[in-house]
């Protein structure tokens, strides 16, 4: 098992991150004989990594590259904006919040802002607070489709059922995903908010902080959440691989104790092996070792570095309901988390807007997800 390169581009996009990682004074001499061209371009764009190959590059060989790093900067600077702007309300509503990813990751990893792509706000808050913080968000101008219109009884369940909200402002042209939970209970990281909160560190954006996790626990969760989306992003292993490359081999070792108690050892186990497999961070020896490896991570670092290999050719691979079922079942071990996510699948809240049914009978959304799906495989039957 590996990463392939099958693709020049890939190879090159790839050889390209493993030299930004090494450090400036090594990169001019390993990569110097790239050509900057469409597939190159369109792959690093796709990943979110354009920022990262015009550092390594340098200014002026893509003009392309160069305008795409001035981008990131700028909507890394808006959405820094409105991050400070919301921390100031809730704080001003007694709300305690911590920040998650985005602006807030790049300032702690990267040199500069219009190295990392940023694509919304995430924050995270104690679910006793959900609703306050829902009328709040709606009174600063920020709108749901989903929540919203739900009975409360309902929104108990989206709350069980779903980790997030996610609005759009669209005067501020921006999207702010609101957690009670890190992840989806099927997807692990189970910390809690009170405990993360206290654990957590402040982050200066311009002369206001934010509270952010503890490094340990943002380790533990960007793995948990690149696991979730099966790796296929190569932005999401860089954040990784320069945290991997902070610590040492015995702290790794020790995160890795930590997820196992916590029921996410697959998912940090094989991220921290493709970490090491696509861009030649050093990991652990017992990740490293096929023979310590179960059929559960075997199945799921397979997956994983297909996904990652796909992704390097010409068009976009998305994974597959079925893949996604089965990354799933590889992750978590647990007969609650696997429970939980079939209720996801089959208490679907798209489903609760095309058919209303009356509290308390949640459960009659299972015969209903079945029938949309032979509704629609007959559609697509009629079709071919």
């Amino acid at each position: 098992m590996g990463v392939k390169v099958e693709n020049q581009s890939w190879e090159q996009l790839l050889q390209t991150m493993r030299t930004y990682l090494k450090g400036c004074d090594q990169r001019s001499s390993e990569i110097s004989d790239i050509v900057v061209e469409g597939d190159l371009l369109n792959l690093a764009k796709r990943h979110r990594v354009s920022g990262l190959v015009g550092a390594a590059l340098g200014s002026g060989v893509s003009s392309e590259l160069d305008q795409a790093t001035v981008n990131y900067q700028m909507r890394s600077l808006k959405l820094a904006a409105h991050l400070l702007d919301l921390t100031k309300a809730f704080d001003a509503s007694e709300f305690r919040l911590i920040a998650l990813k985005g602006v807030t990751l790049s300032k702690q990893l990267y040199p500069s802002l219009g190295l990392r792509y940023v694509g919304d706000i995430d924050i995270w808050i104690a679910e006793s607070d959900v609703e306050k913080a829902h009328a709040l968000m709606q009174e600063m101008g920020y709108r749901d489709d989903c929540y919203n219109p739900l009975s409360p009884y309902y929104r108990k369940h989206y709350r069980r059922l779903r980790h997030h909200i996610t609005y759009t402002n669209p005067e501020k042209r921006s999207s702010v995903e609101l957690h009670w939970s890190l992840m989806s209970h099927e997807a692990g990281c189970p910390l809690e908010f009170e405990t993360a909160f206290d654990r957590g560190r402040d982050v200066s954006l311009g002369s206001q902080s934010v509270r952010v996790l503890s490094r340990d626990d943002e380790w533990l969760y960007l793995h948990a959440h690149a696991a979730r989306h099966l790796w296929q992003r190569l932005q999401w292993l860089m954040d990784l691989a320069i945290i991997q490359q902070r610590h040492t081999t015995e702290e790794a070792e020790q995160l890795l104790i930590r997820a196992s108690e916590l029921g996410v050892q697959n998912s940090v186990a094989c991220g921290m092996r493709l970490v090491h497999d696509a861009l030649g961070v050093a990991a652990p020896e017992s990740v490293l070792s096929e023979s310590a490896a179960d059929s559960k991570w075997r199945q799921l670092f397979a997956m994983g570095t297909n996904y990652l290999n796909e992704n390097g050719q010409s068009q976009e691979f998305v994974p597959t309901s079925r893949d996604m079922w089965k990354a799933q079942w590889a992750m978590n071990r647990s007969a609650s988390s696997r429970w939980h996510y079939v209720e996801m699948i089959f208490l679907n809240p798209d489903d609760w807007g095309r058919i209303k049914l009356p509290d308390r009978c949640i459960w009659l959304y299972f015969p209903v997800r079945i029938w949309f799906w032979i509704r629609r495989m007959f559609s697509d039957h009629r079709s071919v």
